[in-house]
């Protein structure tokens, strides 16, 4: 072992004399404006029972050494941390030895060695190794482990490993106003203006912390609510920085104007309107509008590992495309193909291992045609049998070339089809769910790029971002990706006939612009995982908090991507969360700093609607499902007659029932099988008017033309004998009444044979 790192971290840990924070892996640049959601810390405690004191050399100390690996349980080990050195005992307890930052895309192993220590060695007694996804997702957030003696075999020593995670900074929700922004070099009637929320770090460099949406350039633009960490904007200035765009100029500067945390939660308006200035050629300083601040409050937000911990998993889902282009296909082109699949399969799916209630994964297939018939499919089980679930990703491999080896692949691919399905199979796992945590799901569609239903895959990606559920969009081979990007990476400003998605629930990530950037196997295979999952929790914790889904550890509360309209309770900073009154509801938290000490009124989460179902054709009449039996003519009739009677059922209860003119009948008026039915016309404007009509009798009438005559007849008898027929378009209007039957039914006898 390293001596000298072991011996500069004990020093450390002596000087600073609080818990060391492992240093996080440096996350690639990538877009600055990815939500990826606050800091997830976590201190690790561990407990050594059953020590054996004489094991070992004669020292009478020992230390705990913790290592890292991002690769796998066989290593590469990198040394981060050390207990201090203490006596060798059968019962040793290390409380919050050390803490982690929690990083989903990444497969964080941790090596314990408890080693024998002297001033100029540390000799390891025996190792365990354990991953943090593993401990974080156990019950009651504790494992244990088996300390084993690497020469012997034998085991020393048992592990208790347990995880607390740290209380996050509360987020701050802020939405502001401007007024009269102007420019002379831009076009007004054209323009857009957008912001940008920076603060300057300790090297003078701009972090963008937020960037707002585009909005028409009006005298007064409202721009939407977002949240920042309270730890970027606490400590020190935050400026605001004003942008247009027109048809001459893609991002013009306007002006900017500076603001801090305490003036925000101050809520005074007249210290929170803001000029923005701005410095000309002549370096005079000029105002081109104004800033005013609408809402300022202080919010607590669950995060991924809340829900995590409360028992909420993943299901990881996995689509690969089949097909190819038209032009030759050579033996380089095959292997890079199966390379990128394999990379990006293992690379993302790796992840969830711990994170998913089974080792079962979703696989499905398309742009093929499929034995044995093989006929075309856009969606198919990668096994090319009726069940898509594979075991582990070994299996969806095993899978994968099976079907490369038997399907025949076709130059167009459908990227819909599998999105609708996939989505459809969360909504259902989501209304099955007793729970009040529901699984999460994930769809990776592995493609090349080329693919024929654009509308069709952004009205459901519109359709998927109802349900739980996130799509990552995975690029490979050399094609132009352009298309696929612009798909992936336009989130909420998707489109389709005035609808668009109601959160950003899809990711993006190029293989062949990954093998650019890094060569290293290892690193690669980290990169692609970075690049693909790391806005996942956030996506997962805000979809969570929308539909209302509280947390065991913590609160639910107002999150940046939820929309305005969304009522949730309000208790102040201080107090404990109280339960939602409405049963079977829950409910978030919002509170205001300014106003902590005041009774707020309380309001209830409202879930997300759910899906729609598919429409189904339904018959505006629907007929008889009565079987027909043996018996003749009559039973025949019988059978019409019943018919018939559901249609007058559901026109009746689409039309206005006026009873005022009906005369009143005795029982004995209304006997006979045959009624005829009498509309009237309840319209003010128009006089009373009747037209009979016919319901069928028993028998069946030979000659049309008779009864016409007769009915005629009939119709001379009744009162107001007004002729002219109601129109089609006022049926709605009209009221069906039944006058005496006993001639008529006079008539059907007399024409019996």
């Amino acid at each position: 072992m390293n001596m000298a790192r072991i011996r500069h971290i004990l020093e450390m840990r002596r000087a600073t004399k609080v818990p060391p924070l492992l240093p996080p892996k440096a996350k690639r640049q990538g877009e600055i404006d990815k939500k990826t959601g606050p800091k997830e810390i976590i201190d690790i405690h561990v407990k050594i029972r059953g020590l054996r004191p004489k094991i070992g050399s004669g020292t009478n100390s020992i230390t705990c050494i913790f290592s890292e690996s991002d690769d796998s349980f066989g290593g590469p080990w990198r040394v981060s941390t050390a207990s201090d050195v203490i006596n060798k005992e059968p019962n040793i307890d290390l409380p919050s030895v050390f803490a982690i930052e929690f990083q989903f895309e990444r497969s964080q192993y941790i090596k314990l060695d408890v080693c024998d220590w002297t001033e100029n060695s540390a000799v390891s007694l025996g190792y365990t190794i354990f991953s943090v996804s593993e401990l974080v997702v156990c019950e009651k957030n504790v494992i244990s482990k088996k300390i084993i003696n690497d020469d012997t075999g034998e085991t020393i020593a048992d592990a208790q490993i347990s995880c607390t995670i740290r209380p996050k900074p509360h987020s701050v929700l802020l939405q502001f106003s401007a007024k009269n922004l102007i420019k002379k070099n831009m076009t007004p009637n054209s323009s857009q203006v957008f912001f940008e929320v920076q603060k300057h770090e300790e090297n003078n460099d701009p972090l963008v912390l937020y960037r707002s949406e585009m909005a028409k350039c009006a005298q007064k633009v409202v721009f939407r609510s977002f949240s920042l960490q309270s730890t970027d904007i606490s400590d020190n200035n935050v400026v605001f920085v004003c942008y247009f765009r027109d048809s001459k100029t893609q991002k013009g500067y306007m002006g900017q104007f500076e603001t801090n945390y305490s003036l925000l939660k101050d809520g005074d308006p007249e210290k929170n309107t803001y000029n923005v200035v701005y410095v000309n050629s002549r370096g005079q300083t000029k105002t081109c509008g104004i800033f005013e601040l609408l809402r300022c409050n202080d919010v607590a937000l669950s995060s991924f590992l809340d829900y995590i911990s409360s028992g909420s998993t993943l299901n990881l889902a996995i689509a690969i495309d089949f097909s190819r282009p038209d032009s030759f296909i050579d033996e380089a082109y095959v292997r890079r193909y199966l390379d990128d699949v394999e990379l990006a399969v293992k690379a993302i799916g790796e992840p969830f291992r711990d994170f998913s209630a089974t080792s079962a994964y979703g696989a499905f297939g398309f742009g093929a045609k499929i034995p044995p018939l093989y006929r075309e499919s856009q969606e198919f089980c990668l096994s090319l049998e009726t069940d898509p679930y594979c075991r582990g990703l070994d299996g969806v491999m095993k899978a994968f070339k099976n079907s490369f080896a038997n399907v025949q692949p076709i130059n167009t691919a459908h990227l819909s089809h599998v999105i609708y399905y996939v989505s459809k199979l969360a909504q259902n796992a989501l209304n099955r769910n007793q729970s009040n945590q529901p699984n999460y799901h994930v769809l990776v569609v592995i493609t090349r790029g080329v693919f024929d239903d654009l509308k069709e895959t952004i009205q459901s990606i519109i359709f998927a971002s109802r349900a739980p559920i996130s799509i990552v969009f995975v690029g490979i081979n050399n094609n132009d990706l352009g298309d696929l990007e612009r798909l992936a990476t336009a989130g909420t400003r998707l489109t389709y006939h005035g609808r668009k998605p109601e959160r950003d629930c899809v990711q993006y990530v190029s293989i062949p612009k990954c093998r650019e950037e890094e060569s290293n196997p290892s690193e690669l295979k980290s990169l692609v995982a970075e690049r693909a999952l790391s806005c996942l929790p956030w996506q997962m914790s805000t979809w969570m908090t929308k539909n209302g889904y509280k947390p065991r550890s913590a609160p639910v509360a107002y999150s940046q991507d939820v929309e305005q309209d969304q009522a949730y309770q309000a208790v102040p900073l201080h107090a404990t969360y109280r339960p939602a009154k409405v049963v079977g509801e829950q409910a978030g938290s919002v509170f205001s700093a300014s106003t902590a000490t005041t009774t707020h009124q309380a309001f209830v989460a409202v879930p997300l609607r759910q899906l729609p179902r598919e429409p189904t054709r339904v018959a505006d009449y629907p007929t008889s499902t009565t079987s027909p039996r043996p018996g003749g003519d009559r039973d025949r009739l019988r059978s019409s007659q019943g018919s018939i009677d559901n249609r007058f059922i559901k026109m009746a209860s689409q039309m206005s029932i006026d009873t005022r003119t009906v005369p009143v009948l005795n029982e004995q008026q209304y006997s006979g099988s045959g009624r005829p039915y009498v509309v009237q016309c309840v319209r003010s404007d128009v006089v009373p008017r009747y037209q009979t009509g016919y319901a069928e009798s028993e028998e069946t009438i030979s000659s049309t033309s008779k009864l016409s005559k007769f009915l005629s007849q009939q119709e001379k008898s009744i009162p107001d004998s007004g002729k002219r027929p109601p129109s089609l378009a006022n049926l709605r209007s009209y009221s069906i009444q039944h006058p005496s039957t006993r001639s008529l039914n006079t008539f059907f006898q007399s024409k019996k044979p």
